[in-house]
């Protein structure tokens, strides 16, 4: 809130469609647009590919059909697909380890189906992948705030946070220049 999300134009929840985060974005983005990660969705196509499939060329065949239906589809089309390849697997002798596998990502992209219109993301130059974001939570904070032994106040991890994002954002020197200098009495 202090960074300005209430005056943004548009406010934007990228996750993983864990459910921890469905609580997060009805708490605290009710207005939100949401997306699903599209990196984490893959993932699971991956899961459910290779308990299809044992050859992995044939694993990696099916998981680049399925994406390209996010790509000229978004999740519904995914979903249809997902929906027939049930049908089909379901009449095949010893097929029940892939029914279940893909029963489990059945049951996460209807929940998350709404979330999923990479095609009008992409369309508007959304970014549908939180790997930038994660990458600088780790950079901000996971590499330098945690670890054996480290304690931080909450105002300490802020203003190391601070101090980081200066100096990965190349503004360190502009930073200090700002600032008087104080002389020890």
């Amino acid at each position: 809130m202090r960074c300005g999300m209430l005056q943004a134009d548009e406010v934007v929840f990228i996750s993983d469609g864990g459910t921890w985060c469905d609580t997060v974005a009805r708490r605290y983005f009710q207005d939100a647009e949401r997306i699903l990660d599209w990196y984490h969705l893959v993932e699971q196509v991956w899961v459910t590919a290779r308990s299809l499939h044992s050859d992995e060329r044939a694993a990696s065949k099916w998981v680049t059909r399925c994406t390209e239906l996010l790509r000229e589809s978004s999740g519904i089309g995914l979903l249809r697909y997902l929906e027939r390849c049930r049908r089909s697997r379901a009449s095949m002798p010893g097929a029940i380890a892939g029914l279940e596998a893909l029963d489990d990502l059945l049951g996460y992209l209807r929940a998350r189906v709404a979330i999923t219109d990479y095609v009008d993301y992409r369309t508007r130059g959304m970014v549908i992948g939180s790997g930038m974001m994660e990458s600088t939570c780790k950079q901000l904070a996971g590499n330098r705030l945690k670890g054996n032994g480290r304690q931080w106040s909450e105002s300490g991890a802020l203003a190391m946070c601070a101090m980081i994002g200066h100096r990965l954002n190349q503004s360190w020197d502009a930073f200090w220049a700002s600032r008087p200098i104080h002389r020890a009495a």
